[in-house]
């Protein structure tokens, strides 16, 4: 990840704790989500990676961390040492950032935003399609027959080599 010009000058606005927290949630990020994009969204540092990823910001004695509703729902049970809500974590400036459960919900955040978009490269009727069945991702795709997927209303002919190209990206197949 190719560190942004705008999140140094983010950074360099604060000093003490509240900068070194937000360096170190900087380096968190480019070790575990290499592959995003660094930006500033809502006025504050923010990695993208097919939509916006986390977002970070110092307030007065803690760390926020705002990885998504799903983001604390999937980790609720390690949260129990940390305040939080729907879509915000505080990590305390007095104790040092877990690095560990960061990377966790920051690796789940990637691969739940990889997952969304892994029909946008189809139609928009062949979204609706796919959305239909109740699928959302390229491996419950891949529970049914070629055959079927071509026969549902809104999937044309040119449907199948983009989710070819998605499947063999993954190492997935179509159900025999």
């Amino acid at each position: 990840m190719k560190k942004s010009k705008e999140i140094d000058a983010y950074i360099s606005k604060y000093d003490g704790i509240a900068k070194q927290r937000l360096e170190e949630m900087r380096e968190i990020m480019h070790e575990c989500a290499s592959e995003a994009e660094e930006k500033l969204s809502y006025g504050m540092p923010t990695l993208d990676y097919y939509g916006n990823l986390v977002h970070y910001a110092p307030a007065k004695s803690h760390l926020g961390f705002y990885p998504s509703p799903s983001g604390i729902v999937a980790f609720e049970s390690e949260l129990e040492n940390y305040t939080y809500s729907k879509g915000a974590i505080q990590f305390p400036f007095e104790k040092k950032l877990p690095k560990a459960l960061i990377k966790k919900i920051t690796k789940f955040r990637l691969q739940e935003n990889e997952e969304k978009a892994s029909f946008k490269m189809l139609s928009a009727p062949a979204q609706r399609a796919i959305a239909a069945k109740g699928i959302k991702t390229l491996k419950e795709l891949a529970t049914v027959t070629q055959e079927d997927f071509l026969s549902w209303h809104g999937v044309g002919p040119s449907a199948l080599p983009k989710v070819l190209e998605a499947f063999s990206k993954k190492k997935l197949k179509f159900e025999k």
